[in-house]
């Protein structure tokens, strides 16, 4: 017999900020009300696909005339000089963030907009629990457990039109702003009481 026990997250720090509160977190790391913000949040590498993404984000450019958008990198890893290369190359509106100390990201997450994830292979990243919990949307490649949190209408299939629907779905998101929130599933206290359940079950104690 085999169980799956989902990740928690802690929702007394990732939670969705009031009005006052993101503001507040606005100013203190110079993000802009009057801009979209769209966030990749993880390791610069080539498993997570991360240089897609200024091509991907070009696309958002172009489509999404209404206003301008901001777009954030939050993490490094190898593919950081390339990264910034391509980006520039794209012509798009980026800021590149370095990484960031885990306590400050539960602000970080709350001053954002759209949490996008292209990865190529994943298990269940534990971003996009945090990401939803904050009340954030996310959008991301259908693999691994990613669309087991987000919800199969919000991921991509690889593919030679990847960029392209990644692009429109971002589009959508940035268009028509959703509410979100994180599944009970991912409850560290749900998970506890399954894997007592299961112990329990096993008459080992």
């Amino acid at each position: 017999n085999k169980f799956v026990l989902y990740n928690g997250v802690d929702l007394t720090r990732f939670k969705p900020f009031n009005d006052i509160q993101k503001n507040n977190a606005k100013k203190k790391y110079g993000i802009s009300s009057n801009t979209k913000h769209v966030a990749y949040i993880g390791n610069l590498y080539h498993i997570i696909n991360v240089l897609a993404l200024p091509e991907i984000y070009k696309m958002v450019t172009e489509k999404f005339s209404c206003c301008s958008v901001i777009f954030h990198f939050i993490g490094d890893g190898d593919l950081r000089e390339e990264l910034c290369s391509r980006c520039k190359d794209s012509g798009i509106n980026y800021r590149l963030w370095g990484n960031q100390h885990p306590e400050y990201m539960p602000e970080i997450i709350n001053c954002m907009d759209l949490v996008v994830l292209p990865s190529i292979n994943e298990g269940l990243p534990l971003v996009s629990v945090e990401t939803l919990a904050c009340g954030v949307p996310m959008v991301g490649a259908n693999v691994g457990g990613i669309s087991e949190v987000i919800g199969v209408e919000n991921v991509v299939n690889h593919g030679d039109s990847f960029s392209e629907k990644m692009s429109d779905l971002i589009v959508d998101k940035l268009s028509h702003p959703r509410h979100v929130c994180v599944g009970d599933d991912f409850s560290w206290h749900k998970t506890g009481e399954i894997e007592k359940h299961i112990i329990e079950s096993l008459n080992l104690l």
